[in-house]
């Protein structure tokens, strides 16, 4: 506390001694002017109300605004710290969403050219089914040709006997028909 308000009794000290020699000097008369009645009390006095301000009511309240100071200044530094450290966060969380986007496209490109080749795959097999399927349809209607080939040719002797009846039986009857005109 004597630290603190060693100006004060620097002060004080420096007040009584140059009063003392203004009046040892009689510097009041030679300026003309009247003593001064109560100065040096009015000096103590003033320096009492000094020393009593500064250690219960100026100095409380100077550290008061120190210490919020000092605490806005902290606060203020740590917002800035959490704050860059946000930024950071952000931008690797930017970054992670970019590489998941990439991620996501390759991810979606390969799936496509699988599909893709999955389709070309099914459409191979389906014409391969279809070229087997039409060859076993022509061999079976080539078999059904054949088979109607030997049934027709087994009949060609009675349907050749029935053409030439039916042939003969209508030439018998267009020619009794003309007899009977």
């Amino acid at each position: 506390m004597i630290r603190r308000n060693s100006y004060i009794f620097v002060l004080a000290v420096l007040f009584f001694l140059f009063a003392h020699a203004l009046d040892a000097i009689g510097f009041w008369g030679f300026a003309g002017l009247p003593e001064p009645h109560g100065y040096r009390w009015q000096g103590g006095l003033f320096l009492i109300f000094l020393f009593i301000g500064q250690n219960w009511i100026f100095g409380p309240y100077l550290r008061v605004l120190e210490e919020r100071e000092a605490q806005t200044t902290r606060k203020k530094a740590a917002a800035e710290k959490v704050e860059a450290g946000a930024r950071e966060d952000q931008r690797r969380y930017l970054a992670a969403m970019h590489e998941a986007d990439h991620r996501a496209a390759r991810t979606r490109e390969e799936q496509v050219e699988q599909a893709e080749a999955e389709a070309r795959a099914a459409v191979s097999q389906a014409r391969e089914a279809s070229h087997r399927r039409q060859e076993e349809f022509l061999r079976e209607i080539e078999a059904e040709g054949d088979g109607a080939r030997r049934d027709l040719q087994a009949a060609v002797p009675s349907l050749s006997q029935w053409i030439v009846e039916q042939t003969l039986s209508r030439r018998a009857a267009d020619e009794g028909s003309r007899e009977n005109r």
